[in-house]
Order: C-alpha cells, then sequence, then structure tokens
C-alpha cells in the first residue's frame, strides 16, 4: 500500500520539483524469526517507507545547473553471511545532494559536469553496497 505525490512547475527561467512517496509493505514472512535464513524474502523491512526527492535548477543563454537532494528512510538489507545463510544489515536514514551545470558552447556542442551524491563520501542507494560519490566531465555533439 503506498501513495506518491508530486509537485513541479517554472516560473521564467527557475524549475523546480518535490516528489514524495509512502511506501507501507505488509507481507507475511517469517524467514528471518531467529536472526538468519535461507531465502531472502524479506520485503517489509527491507524497503523504505519514505523517501523524498527535491529538484531545483536555473537555465539562461544555453547554459543551466541544476541541483538534486533525496532523502530515503532507514531499512534493513538482506546480505549473505558466513553460514551460507542470509541476515538483515541496518541501513539508516540517507539525504544525499547531486547537480549538474551544463553549457551550450555551439547549438551542435554542449559540456556537462555532474556530480551524483557529492555531499557524503559514501552512501547507500539501494540494496547493493555502498556507492562513492561521482564526478563526470561530459561532451555532447548534436548533428
Amino acid at each position: 500500500m503506498g501513495v506518491e505525490l508530486e509537485f513541479k512547475g517554472e516560473k521564467d527561467n527557475l524549475q523546480w520539483g518535490v516528489n514524495y512517496a509512502f511506501i507501507d509493505v505488509n507481507d507475511k514472512f517469517d524467514l528471518f524469526s531467529q536472526g538468519v535464513s535461507f531465502v531472502g524474502l524479506e520485503f517489509e523491512r527491507s524497503t523504505p517507507k519514505h523517501k523524498v526527492n527535491l529538484h531545483g535548477g536555473y537555465s539562461l543563454d544555453g547554459f543551466s545547473i541544476d541541483l538534486y537532494g533525496q532523502f530515503v528512510s532507514s531499512s534493513d538489507r538482506i546480505v549473505p553471511n558466513a553460514g551460507g545463510g542470509l541476515t538483515l544489515d541496518r541501513v539508516d536514514d540517507f539525504f544525499t545532494l547531486s547537480g549538474q551545470a551544463s553549457y551550450d558552447i555551439t547549438d551542435w556542442w554542449k559540456v556537462t559536469l555532474s556530480a551524483v551524491a557529492f555531499d557524503s563520501k559514501t552512501h547507500r542507494p539501494s540494496q547493493v553496497d555502498a556507492a562513492e560519490r561521482q564526478v563526470y566531465l561530459q561532451t555532447s555533439f548534436h548533428w
């Protein structure tokens, strides 16, 4: 059961957006009752209940800049243990900031600098292991 709400808009050269999702999983699995399971099913505890995405942007004469924020509430992730089973590992609430700036050098050539989770050294965006912040420089040509 859940709900997702989104509000977005733009005025002149500014763009903005807010997105909220609430997810309430109620499964009947009791596979982790002893703290260990051989089947990785625990959707109730491994699904974050709250997610919030924020966006703000500005563009003018071939230049644009965007800032993105994301909050994800705590959950448990399912990880293998030394005994061949699976255990739950707590993932705390987290908030990350990402952004990008781009410039149209010509009408066919663009350069973009993007930074993912630049506000934290590492973060855990999903059930996978922690990810490090990343920066990308990209150029693109359109013809």
